[in-house]
């Protein structure tokens, strides 16, 4: 495997193939394919302490997981052995059916021998403290130690000298698979980000970036993301115990859904039609200040980082620019406003509860297959909708965005590549699930039992023509 950077919430699928014994323990031979693609495939050895290292990582989500106990004696039985592998399948097929414990730094280090296994906070400090040698007001308090679920990302409470009694949140991004802006424009882009002004957006107070990634500085919210206050959760905990398995969660009041919906449609237009593509909104970087939307990690764009949703996205053809993104990702937000709970997976077929009929049906509208398949509504058309169209929000200062016109042209260039790459795994996905339908359907037992018939027709058939040709009477064939 390259050590390029390349995207972490790929899909990973993997079959324990054999099992071998090794003087006193046994290792399992599994099968790693990265993507929907074989090309990427790999075989690595992992022995049952593995695997508890693994289940004792993805302990703190609360997420109830099948690891079979531990066995001191008779553990090397031919019957063992092959019920134990069965086990362990099964225990890997639960960890990878779940979007959070999938993506986790504990299943990547599992699943891959070396790439995970460097320190990601030391090395973003590193990063850090080279940039901020120029600008002495600026400390690193304390880490916030994974509090949201991006491996490479790294977030620090941090102060400024000069402002007393004010906290801040540095947070440290590498440049990630989708970005093929240069160094010098994404430096540029970054620092135009500092003068954003705009009452639903959360203001970055200062930045800097190296050919390695770059470091945002905003105001601390105290009371964390809207997801945490949806959880009931404590801002600087570990995203597995926060999210999980939640043990309450409080669902947003519907007048707070249309107004906190109507305010993030707002900006997203109005970003939009700046020229610049969002395409990273989800409730862990949507904040609530005065009771009103402060949205946030918009340089996820500029440093080429996957959005949120991208794996969802490549089951939905019709979902393949940044515009259909923030469509599709706000339809995940209002859902899990509205019941307190993740949709976690691409789509649904049957809502979790009751809720307003505006607000089902427009969540179908967002989240089913069929609409999906035929397109889905534009940030324009939903705040047509009387859902938000109706909601009386207060004034608002005037938001300042000004993006110099060379700039824009390399955001249209950033977005052009993401969307093309995107394109290209979709029809790959769409490819590969034909065949499955294919094959799934020529293995149905309505098919096996045709293709039965058919052999006994045939092999009936050819015996009545020897009997003809012979002259003879034949026996009927054994079948």
């Amino acid at each position: 495997m390259s050590h390029n950077i390349f995207d972490d919430t790929v899909p990973l699928f993997c079959n324990i193939e054999s099992t071998q014994v090794t003087g006193d323990h046994i290792e399992y031979r599994i099968k790693v394919q990265r993507g929907h693609s074989a090309e990427e495939t790999w075989q690595l050895f992992r022995r049952y302490t593995d695997f508890t290292t693994l289940d004792n990582g993805l302990k703190q989500s609360g997420v109830s997981l099948s690891l079979p106990p531990k066995k001191m004696f008779g553990n090397t039985s031919r019957e063992f052995i092959a019920e134990r592998q069965q086990k362990l399948q099964t225990y890997l097929n639960q960890v990878l059916a779940n979007w959070l414990l999938a993506n986790s730094i504990h299943t990547k280090q599992f699943l891959y021998d070396n790439y995970y296994q460097q320190n990601f906070s030391e090395l973003a400090l590193q990063h850090i403290s080279m940039l901020l040698r120029s600008e002495p007001s600026w400390e690193v308090v304390e880490p916030l130690s994974e509090i949201g679920g991006r491996i490479r990302k790294s977030c620090f409470l941090a102060k400024n000298k000069t402002i007393q009694k004010k906290r801040f949140v540095l947070t440290w991004l590498p440049v990630g698979p989708y970005s093929p802006i240069e160094e010098k424009e994404r430096t540029t882009l970054v620092k135009v980000l500092e003068t954003f002004q705009h009452p639903y957006l959360l203001p970055i107070v200062y930045s800097a970036c190296s050919s390695a990634g770059a470091l945002v500085i905003r105001p601390y919210m105290e009371n964390g993301s809207l997801k945490d206050q949806i959880y009931k959760a404590k801002p600087k905990s570990h995203y597995l115990k926060k999210y999980g398995n939640p043990k309450t969660f409080l669902p947003i009041p519907l007048p707070d859904v249309r107004k906190f919906g109507r305010q993030v449609l707002d900006v997203l237009k109005y970003m939009t039609d700046k020229g610049f593509p969002m395409g990273h909104l989800h409730l862990g970087n949507i904040f609530i200040e005065d009771g009103n939307v402060r949205l946030g990690d918009i340089e996820n764009f500029i440093l080429g980082l996957p959005p949120y949703y991208r794996t969802f996205l490549t089951y939905h053809r019709k979902c393949n620019t940044y515009e259909t993104l923030n469509s599709y990702a706000f339809g995940h937000m209002l859902y899990q406003m509205v019941y307190g709970i993740p949709l976690n997976s691409s789509s649904f077929e049957a809502l979790p509860g009751a809720s307003s009929p505006d607000v089902e049906s427009l969540l179908a509208q967002l989240l089913t297959v069929d609409p999906l398949k035929a397109g889905i509504l534009t940030v324009d058309e939903l705040l047509t909708l009387p859902l938000f169209a109706e909601v009386n929000l207060p004034p608002i200062s005037k938001p300042v965005v000004k993006i110099p016109s060379k700039l824009k042209e390399t955001l249209r260039n950033c977005k052009s590549d993401f969307e093309q790459k995107l394109k290209d795994e979709q029809r790959l996905v769409s490819q590969i699930r034909k065949r499955s339908k294919v094959h799934a359907y020529h293995m149905s037992d309505e098919e096996r039992r045709k293709r039965k018939q058919s052999q006994k027709k045939s092999v009936v058939d050819e015996t009545q023509d020897l009997s003809t040709q012979s002259g003879l009477a034949m026996p009927a064939p054994i079948l």
